[in-house]
């Protein structure tokens, strides 16, 4: 017989006989091919069984049927069932979502995917989507890999790519993966400017110049932390603050330490004074 993997396969012996009409006790048994095959009752005349699935194009199965009429007598025959193999659709599997941050190197892995056949698989990695195109190394193998853009803003960037694996008998398979980029906040950079004496009852403007690496908006608080005198702060939330010098007493020299603390609301900070 010749059948496809997957399907029925039935063992036919009731074309069995005995000239003097005794009655025959049947056995089958497979005499070849490493592939068991599970007889559910080798002892009927006519049973039925799965063809298996192969890796191969096709297997040679031999099933042995002996015949006993229970005289003392016996007798065999054999029979070839031939199982060709049924082409497989291959499992395509991009692993689970990854979270990673800016500027590291992210893997795409293929590892999980899989051929029923057992067939030599080729991968195709595609971007089909994000804010920016990155560039895929290896792209047309089980695994590849790109760096994680350095993010303008705190907000995170979601990337989806696309596995497409192959069998060489075109059958193909597709999975998504989406990686989210997080990003790492920098502390801001900021030194103050403006003059460094003035005089008693001077009004002086003083700037905190400020950037960040995250274009975050800022935050700005300035306090005198030094001095014997207080002078008046106009403005100590802003990035140009007013300062109001102190009267003090004559031909008397003070010092005042001013600083200002800069912040992104993101936990970055950073002082100047």
């Amino acid at each position: 017989q010749f059948v496809l993997e997957g399907t029925n396969v039935t063992l036919n012996g009731t074309n069995s006989s005995d000239p003097n009409q005794d009655v025959l006790l049947f056995s089958w048994k497979q005499i070849s091919n490493a592939i068991p095959i599970t007889l559910s009752d080798p002892t009927i005349p006519l049973l039925n069984f799965t063809a298996p699935l192969i890796n191969t194009n096709k297997e040679e199965f031999l099933f042995e049927l002996t015949v006993d009429d229970q005289n003392g007598h016996k007798a065999e025959d054999i029979i070839k069932v031939t199982v060709t193999n049924i082409n497989q659709k291959p499992s395509a599997d991009a692993g689970i979502d990854q979270n990673a941050n800016e500027n590291t190197l992210v893997t795409l892995s293929a590892v999980a995917s899989s051929d029923a056949d057992g067939d030599t698989l080729s991968y195709q990695w595609k971007q089909t989507g994000g804010p920016n195109q990155v560039a895929l190394q290896n792209a047309n193998s089980i695994q590849s890999t790109f760096q994680a853009m350095d993010l303008a803003e705190n907000n995170p960037a979601v990337f989806t790519f696309e596995l497409t694996i192959s069998d060489p008998y075109q059958l193909s398979d597709n999975d998504m993966v989406s990686i989210t980029v997080q990003n790492i906040n920098g502390n801001p950079i900021t030194f103050i400017t403006g003059v460094e004496q003035a005089d008693e009852n001077d009004i002086v403007y003083y700037q905190a110049s400020s950037s960040d690496p995250d274009a975050d908006e800022l935050s700005y608080l300035w306090q005198q932390i030094g001095g014997n005198y207080l002078a008046t702060i106009t403005n100590p939330n802003e990035e140009i603050t007013a300062i109001t010098m102190p009267n003090i007493p004559k031909n008397e020299t003070v010092y005042i330490t001013l600083k200002v603390t800069v912040t992104d609301g993101y936990g970055g900070i950073v002082n100047d004074t």
